[in-house]
């Protein structure tokens, strides 16, 4: 029973080290934007607040409130 639980909690650790170390290395990597997060982005430089009432460009979508 204690060697279950402890290769569980080795599994959980692993698991936690593994996301922490694939952030870190996105963030070191220095990858500002995600290609989501740029279509939304231009939307929201190139538009006004009546033409993000409309469909979005780049195959986009977001609620209202969120592009005004």
């Amino acid at each position: 029973m204690n060697s279950k639980f402890h290769l569980e909690q080795i599994i959980i650790k692993t698991i936690i080290l593994l996301g922490i170390i694939l952030s870190l290395v996105q963030f070191f990597y220095n990858r500002s934007l995600w290609r989501d997060e740029v279509g939304i982005a231009l939307n929201i430089i190139n538009r006004n607040h009546f033409e993000l009432l409309m469909p979005l460009k780049y195959l986009q979508v977001a609620p209202i409130l969120f592009l005004q």
